[in-house]
């Protein structure tokens, strides 16, 4: 298990210390976010150690990239036609897209909201 190799992670990392959260714990104030897989997210207590407003920029860069995605696929779910004519395969792809970049969406601006 991943709780079973803190150690290994504070080690490659060279952090003073690594702390495992488990969902719906919330991470620290004024964190940035790397979403590594859809179940493991890498938290950097960045406080004192980053230029603020350059992550704050990373930020809004993928907000910005995400949301047009995320507009057209939702469009997409919203057409009876597209649902009814498409491959189920295709559609069940465009329901995982769709989850995915709201996820990261979701998650850019909880980074965001914390670093300002």
């Amino acid at each position: 298990s991943i709780s079973a190799q803190l150690d290994d992670f504070s080690t490659l990392s060279t952090a003073k210390s690594v702390e495992m959260l488990v969902a719906p714990a919330e991470p620290p104030m004024k964190c940035s976010l790397k979403i590594v897989t859809d179940s493991v997210k890498v938290y950097v207590n960045c406080a004192g150690m980053v230029d603020k407003s350059s992550e704050i920029a990373k930020c809004n860069k993928e907000i910005k990239m995400l949301t047009p995605l995320i507009k057209k696929l939702e469009a997409k779910m919203a057409n009876p036609k597209y649902l009814e004519t498409a491959p189920a395969a295709t559609v069940e792809k465009d329901r995982a897209k769709l989850a995915e970049y709201s996820g990261k969406r979701d998650e850019a601006e909880k980074t965001l909201k914390s670093l300002q």
